[in-house]
């Protein structure tokens, strides 16, 4: 799913400096800027173009609207008609939305005049490839850290507006984006202590088999008898990989059979440790996680509209990352620089499980 391009067109050059200037311009090994901004240009648009798979399979289609918007069909009751009369008006509820907050982040590619001019075309991009890196970083941190957290975030900074958390940031009804009252499997009323967030006190075998358990079927009543995955951190993996194959299937085998005359399918020993209780893909952990806490999900596509996460970013600067300097030498104090945030956008499409002492959900310390 591509963010869009924006690239060094940001880059600020005073009036008179055109490209038979630039072409003047040369680093050590003889490559003009404007050879050297073409360049620029190419990898800041792959990188615009692509994302971590993850990140991909959590966030829908980005958008620079401010709020989410999302309604479901009302249930009306419907009069007896009178001979005469016009039919009573009646209005299904307004839309629901979280609100997504924005932030802007960048990191400098410390290039100075003097330091251009003895730099070699190979050296240059090889520092713009590093701070491309340092910022798909950060897009797969900041959409870990909303997605294991139950905090309120302020929206923008000229605002009061928040954006609420995922993981145990309500029950009940405050569970749900919609106005949902009813399971969608059977229209049971939903309980008035419904939540996502499941703990177990013991961190062994048995414990995260039953938690694994009992959120997979939460996640089964809205999305049905399809695969989940699973990510969490290292401590979790160890007591999974520990379990008997009766339980776990490591992917090293490549293939499981998930339940009797279904089709054999493949996990990917470079994505998942193996598969959990038949259906549930395990994850290898994630960078930067050190809590024993994990998330099973319904993976979904890259700009899903049902994935829990949403993606926002500046209307004014676009959606990509871009380079941008306001120095009169080309490249001179540079930096790559992107605005976006990451904000709930469907609580049902993912639970919480926390190996721990303490009943309530606490947010994962390396990401909060």
């Amino acid at each position: 799913m591509p963010f869009g391009i924006l690239d060094t067109t940001f880059i600020d050059l005073p009036l008179g400096i055109d490209s038979a200037y630039l072409q003047r311009l040369r680093l050590a090994d003889g490559v003009t800027f404007a050879q050297i901004m073409s360049n620029i240009d190419q990898r800041v648009a792959v990188f615009n173009a692509t994302q971590d798979p993850l990140v991909a399979e959590l966030v829908t289609a980005p958008t620079n609207q401010e709020t989410i918007e999302t309604q479901v069909p009302g249930i009306f009751d419907t009069e007896e008609s009178a001979e005469y009369a016009v039919p009573r008006p009646q209005l299904p509820p307004q839309p629901i939305g979280y609100h997504i907050p924005i932030r802007g982040y960048d990191v400098g590619l410390q290039f100075t005049e003097d330091g251009l001019k003895k730099m070699s075309s190979a050296r240059v991009l090889n520092h713009v490839d590093s701070a491309l890196r340092g910022m798909r970083r950060r897009h797969r941190r900041q959409v870990l850290a909303r997605f294991f957290s139950n905090l309120e975030v302020r929206v923008d900074e000229n605002t009061t507006a928040v954006s609420p958390g995922f993981a145990g940031s309500g029950t009940g009804y405050n569970v749900f984006t919609e106005a949902v009252q009813f399971y969608p499997d059977n229209n049971e009323p939903i309980l008035s202590g419904y939540t996502h967030y499941h703990r177990t006190a013991t961190a062994d075998a048995a414990g995260v088999q039953a938690a694994a358990a009992t959120m997979r079927g939460k996640l089964r009543r809205w999305y049905g008898q399809v695969p989940f995955d699973l990510v969490g951190s290292q401590a979790v993996l160890d007591i999974i990989t520990g379990m008997s194959t009766a339980y776990f299937i490591p992917s090293e085998q490549l293939f499981y059979r998930p339940g009797v005359d279904t089709p054999v399918s493949t996990v990917d020993p470079k994505v998942y440790a193996g598969v959990l209780l038949g259906d549930i893909l395990v994850r290898w952990p994630i960078a930067d996680f050190t809590d024993a806490t994990f998330s099973i999900f319904r993976p979904g596509s890259p700009g899903d509209p049902e994935n829990p996460l949403v993606w926002r970013y500046d209307a004014v600067y676009g959606s990509g990352a871009y380079v941008r300097s306001r120095s009169l030498y080309p490249l001179d104090a540079s930096y790559v620089k992107q605005k976006f945030g990451i904000g709930v956008n469907r609580r049902t499409a993912a639970t919480f499980c926390t190996v721990a002492a303490s009943g309530s959900y606490v947010n994962p310390l390396a990401l909060s």
